[in-house]
């Protein structure tokens, strides 16, 4: 299993008294199907708000004379209409300030204020873009829609055409989503290590083994850049179109750094580790 670890599967009501009747082969099947949506849903979860903080670093080292240490080459031009920045993390897959091993190339470009509410910066991950073992591409839109009433920036993320393939095994997935973005923490500073994000929305998406399902977070998930897996807390729901019964994913109820993720589905709970 690829990118979250089984560590222990319980079984509650009949199961727990015949648990024997149960068979193997289903119980993979089950586990299997499931780990490929919640696995899928939280890498992309991850791995695109680690890109939004990359762009956001970077803009922060061109206008406002930020520095960054193990980042990647940035190139910009802001001389025309349509402004352009380019992160080049170079041939050689390589760990970065932020904790991911990234290689290729990646650019935004966006019209107008960077830091300008209503300012859209579209996001694009060059063929051959790989973060960790996954190779992405796609587009993504993040628009800074203003400070809401509690002074906190807040911002619409969309991604769309998004293809995530498996760099070992080419097994490949679509995710597309619509979130609102909210830095709860870490806006009165610079730097992007101490940003917490609390973010909400909705996505539809192709796991890798063909299914097709809609999550939707129920509970704001929590994004820490302090914590080495990201997501520290929050709810979503995910719903294959195919079948009627919801998975709920659990990060927790109060915001915890931690590689423990709970996914639930009528009688089974699954625990698993995060791996991104």
């Amino acid at each position: 299993m690829k990118y979250l670890k089984i560590f222990s599967l319980k079984f509650y009501g009949l199961f727990a008294v015949i648990g024997g009747l149960f068979s193997l082969s289903a119980c993979t099947y089950y586990v299997e199907t499931l780990e490929s949506s919640v696995g899928n849903n939280y890498l992309s979860d991850f791995h695109y708000s680690k890109m939004v903080t990359q762009f956001q670093d970077a803009a922060n080292v061109i206008f406002k004379g930020h520095s960054l240490v193990n980042g990647p080459s940035i190139t910009f031009d802001t001389s025309k209409v349509t402004k352009t920045i380019i992160l080049n993390y170079g041939d050689t897959l390589s760990m970065f300030y932020d904790g991911v091993n990234r290689r290729g190339v990646t650019s935004a470009t966006w019209q107008g204020d960077f830091y300008a509410p209503g300012t859209e910066i579209l996001i694009s991950f060059e063929n051959g873009f790989l973060c960790n073992g996954w190779y992405y591409d796609g587009t993504m839109k993040i628009t800074y829609l203003d400070l809401n009433e509690y002074n906190q920036p807040e911002y619409l993320m969309e991604t769309t055409g998004s293809q995530v393939i498996n760099k070992s095994t080419q097994e490949n997935y679509n995710w597309n989503n619509v979130y609102t973005r909210t830095k709860v923490l870490g806006d009165s500073t610079m730097k992007s290590d101490d940003d917490v994000w609390s973010v909400s929305g909705t996505v539809y998406a192709r796991n890798e083994k063909g299914r097709y399902y809609n999550a939707i977070i129920k509970d704001s998930i929590y994004f820490d850049n302090r914590c080495e897996y990201g997501i520290t807390k929050g709810r979503v729901d995910i719903a294959p179109v195919d079948d009627d019964q919801r998975t709920f994913v659990y990060y927790g109820e109060v915001p915890k750094c931690d590689v423990w993720v709970t996914f639930k589905r009528g009688s089974r709970v699954v625990t698993v580790t995060k791996n991104r």
